[in-house]
């Protein structure tokens, strides 16, 4: 006999994914933000993850891109315009943007990011495995940026992190938290000056970084994983960090690049 109170696993997933649906009409978010159509799947459609999302990665993925920024090519250069006249990413060998950030990805990447749309997730979890699998192999970990002091415990997740431990979990990538945020100011509310400004401050190698250096057990090659690439100094100040902590070789994987 069933106990009071207690649902098995099975049944308390079902009623979520009905109250999912149900908050999903209320609200008005039951809208694929990519072509428009009903969906009970929060802001994207099965269709359009499929196609649109996870096909656009992939080819993507076959398509030139800058040496330095990653940025996907139109023309014959190696590098685009900006790398060319004022380069950011001096610590890096390689960066990956998986997408641009344009049209409706910029609502996805809101819906997940500033209104909490957990469900994307899974989503962006597996964007980033298409372009690791496509861009990456070898040995490597995993380095999430960190996130603003505080932030999880006043809002109960960060973003950046439950994707890494998506990645750890259920890809089965070798994820390290060697950096950590000493400053609360947000990026994205500094102008582009303050950004370049900012460069070299922020951040910080954490405890498990020292102690793995002083073991000499840091990994040799990680990717720094970010959501999105915009003017490029989270990133260079991030891979500073860890090549002058003892990394060789340190590459960039953001889901979204601002072209």
């Amino acid at each position: 006999m069933m106990k009071t109170g207690f649902l098995p696993v099975r049944l308390l997933m079902l009623f979520s994914r009905a109250a999912m649906m149900m908050l999903n009409c209320f609200f008005g978010r039951g809208q694929c933000c990519a072509c428009g159509t009903f969906t009970a799947r929060g802001v994207l459609c099965r269709s359009c993850t499929e196609e649109k999302l996870y096909g656009a990665a992939r080819e993507a993925a076959r398509s030139p891109r800058c040496d330095v920024c990653g940025k996907v090519l139109l023309g014959e250069e190696k590098t685009c315009m900006s790398c060319r006249t004022g380069r950011i990413l001096l610590s890096t060998y390689k960066s990956v943007p998986v997408l641009p950030y344009r049209i409706w990805l910029k609502t996805l990447l809101f819906e997940w990011k500033m209104n909490g749309q957990r469900s994307l997730s899974p989503v962006f979890a597996r964007l980033c495995d298409i372009a690791i699998r496509s861009h990456f192999s070898g040995s490597f970990a995993i380095v999430p940026v960190p996130p603003r002091p505080g932030k999880i415990k006043r809002l109960g997740w960060d973003q950046i992190d439950e994707l890494s431990e998506i990645l750890r979990r259920t890809y089965r990538y070798r994820v390290l938290k060697l950096l950590e945020r000493t400053t609360g100011i947000q990026q994205k509310k500094l102008s582009r000056t303050g950004r370049l400004e900012s460069k070299g401050r922020g951040y910080a190698v954490s405890r498990l970084c020292l102690r793995l250096s002083a073991e000499g057990a840091l990994p040799s090659h990680v990717i720094l994983i970010d959501d999105v690439l915009t003017t490029g100094v989270t990133a260079e100040s991030c891979a500073r960090l860890l090549k002058d902590a003892g990394v060789s070789k340190v590459a960039v994987l953001t889901l979204f690049i601002v072209d």
